[in-house]
């Protein structure tokens, strides 16, 4: 489940080391962990003998000046400098001559960011500080309320740090634009079986079935464990 919500999201640095695990803790999975590769594949991941590639976070957002820098920025998070990935993103941002979706897409970049930022807890554990980046999804929001892609953002976001109510409130907004919305309803779907409210968690993935069968057929164990749970 938590595979499948970072790859529908393009967590791609998270997707890909959950995977490297779970191959080397969990080698009875590999049926499974094969199945999943199928279905990852229409998602932009490719899972396969000479490594894992990954379609990236950004690939779906507006075509700006600023993208190839994005692009780079995300680089650098993706080995580990994130402080150099968001002062080039902040310097651009800085640039009074930029566009008004330009800037929506570098703050919607910015909030991204942050959830490749790991910080440790008390206990030792890798956290993902992504509390920071809040405020850029939901300025990216404000300047450009009606592409999709940041409110997902948005989503992703809150769900990360369980802030279940404010994702649903978002993903009711996806929904009224787009009742069909994959990823509106898987993460409704998600949301409602981690707080064990079955019977909205088989209504939201019912609907999934006959909008995206890949995605179902992933999700499908959990959907009929929630059905089982409703009895």
């Amino acid at each position: 489940r938590l595979l499948i919500f970072l790859l529908l999201y393009k967590d791609d640095i998270r997707c890909v080391r959950y995977l490297e695990l779970l191959k080397k803790i969990k080698p009875e999975l590999a049926e499974e962990i094969s199945v999943f590769a199928v279905g990852a594949r229409e998602y932009g991941i490719d899972i396969g003998e000479g490594g894992i590639t990954v379609k990236g976070p950004l690939d779906d957002l507006p075509n700006t000046k600023s993208n190839d820098l994005i692009k780079e920025a995300f680089n650098f998070c993706q080995i580990g400098q994130y402080e150099k990935g968001s002062v080039l993103l902040k310097e651009r941002l800085a640039d009074k001559t930029i566009t008004h979706e330009e800037k929506a897409v570098l703050n919607y970049a910015l909030g991204l960011s942050f959830l490749y930022k790991p910080y440790i807890n008390l206990d030792g554990k890798e956290l993902f500080n992504n509390s920071q980046g809040l405020d850029y999804l939901k300025e990216a929001i404000k300047l450009c309320p009606n592409i999709n892609e940041f409110r997902r953002g948005l989503i992703f976001a809150y769900i990360e740090l369980e802030k279940y109510p404010e994702a649903l409130e978002e993903i009711k907004v996806l929904l009224e634009r787009k009742p069909d919305d994959k990823y509106a309803l898987y993460s409704q779907g998600y949301i409602y079986f981690s707080t064990k409210e079955w019977g909205k968690a088989v209504e939201s993935w019912g609907k999934l079935r006959n909008i995206d069968n890949i995605l179902f057929a992933l999700i499908q164990y959990e959907y009929e464990q929630a059905k089982q749970s409703m009895k």
